[in-house]
């Protein structure tokens, strides 16, 4: 069973969970909580994989190198087929029962200070998700009290320091309200139409959260300021309740560090965002009449390769992501349309009529390009396969994970682009 822990919180909680995370965590030797971990239910840990300081394009298989042994030891697991969930359901959406909400933050690295240079992609580093909650009072404080056009309203200081979190980044979270040195924030009605009041927002943020001993970080300090550069709402005045809400942040952040130290600020950006809606709804899933879902064949290398062949075609995202291995652009795959029921009928029948040939060590393999390569041992070391179905331009790379196996997804990748 997957699940997902915030070290900071599992760590002093007083219940089962914590209590189970602990017994856990002291059979390590106090460094590595990060990255993956397998455990047994009765709190064996099998393997540990954290690949935070290697290049993020080898995570993927330096990842599948440290579980293995773990599955492995473990033996085998009968697939499973999830189905769609929402493990956050009113992040960003609706409000509680209680009248609460949860406002979605978002924030992503930006590699660049100068501030008048227009931004491209490659600016851009990586992101965290948070979130600000806030109680029923609290959330009303961002309503207009009057909904005349150009009235203006401040938002109290105890509620903006509530949106703390938006001063944190990564691993280095802004705890406490407490931390907050200013939060001034406003809004003002910029017009009125059909019964709907739009709303634009202004003000800022700026926080110092002394580092704990706990964490060796006695004597030094983080210091984050945030700033709105763009904020909108919408507010119905029928029903007397907020509709949306996105604020646009620019931010400077110096992570923990001692007050003569002579550090440079790094730049994130922080989108915040609500919207009124049903958090209780199902998710939207890609689904088509007359979609095909595809069996699941695994236990060889030649079903696993027929399945995923099969479900690329169908655009069956559940089964092609159980048979392939891990890519950081897997979403590459499903961006075809998928195949009629005829036609994938007669790819299965075809599939099955076809041989695939095994390839072996030295074996010539003739590209696309005309260029021959030939097969290596670490293609065909144990746990992996080549396979070359008769009549492809190419053959296909399949690794045995805990019994199961995988298609290598690259070549296929490589091809949708």
């Amino acid at each position: 069973m997957p699940v997902a822990l915030n070290h900071g919180k599992i760590s002093h909680a007083k219940n089962e969970g914590g209590e189970f995370f602990r017994r856990v965590y002291a059979q390590t030797i106090n460094t590595q909580y990060q990255g993956l971990w397998l455990i047994t239910a009765d709190g064996q840990i099998l393997a540990i994989s954290c690949r935070e300081l290697s290049k993020p394009s080898v995570w993927p298989v330096k990842t599948l190198e440290d579980l293995q042994p773990g599955m492995k030891k473990f033996g085998a697991i009968t697939p499973r087929r999830p189905g769609p969930a929402n493990s956050l359901p009113y992040r960003g959406i609706g409000v509680r029962p209680d009248g609460s909400v949860a406002l979605a933050v978002t924030d992503r690295v930006i590699n660049v200070q100068d501030r008048r240079r227009q931004l491209q992609a490659s600016d851009f580093g990586e992101t965290t998700p948070d979130h600000v909650d806030l109680s029923a009072a609290d959330w009303s404080a961002l309503a207009p009290p009057e909904v005349s056009v150009g009235n203006r309203w401040t938002i109290p200081e105890a509620v903006g320091r509530q949106f703390c979190p938006m001063l944190g980044h990564n691993t280095y979270p802004f705890q406490h309200p407490k931390y907050v040195t200013e939060a001034r924030f406003g809004g003002r009605v910029v017009s009125v139409s059909n019964g709907i009041a739009h709303l634009v927002f202004e003000g800022s943020l700026a926080g110092l959260m002394p580092g704990s001993k706990s964490l060796n970080l006695e004597g030094q300090r983080l210091i984050s300021t945030t700033k709105i550069i763009g904020g909108v709402g919408s507010y119905d005045i029928r029903a007397g309740r907020m509709l949306s809400l996105t604020w646009v942040c620019d931010a400077d952040f110096l992570a923990y560090h001692y007050p003569s130290a002579h550090v440079s600020p790094f730049r994130y950006g922080t989108v915040l965002e609500w919207r009124q809606g049903d958090p209780k709804a199902p998710p939207e899933v890609k689904s088509a009449e007359g979609e095909t879902q595809i069996d699941l064949a695994d236990s060889t290398p030649e079903g696993a390769l027929k399945t995923f062949l099969l479900a690329l075609a169908a655009q069956d995202e559940t089964t092609l992501r159980a048979v392939t291995l891990p890519h950081a652009e897997f979403d590459l795959l499903l961006k075809s349309p998928s195949t009629s029921s005829d036609q994938l009928a007669l790819l299965k029948t075809r599939l099955d009529e076809k041989p695939m040939k095994r390839l072996k060590e030295g074996d010539p393999v003739r590209m696309p390009d005309g260029e021959t390569r030939v097969i290596k041992p670490a293609d065909v070391r144990e746990g992996r396969v080549v396979l070359w179905p008769d009549g492809s331009p190419l053959p296909s790379r399949l690794e045995n994970v805990g019994g199961h196996w995988r298609v290598f997804a690259a070549p296929f990748i490589a091809a949708r682009k």
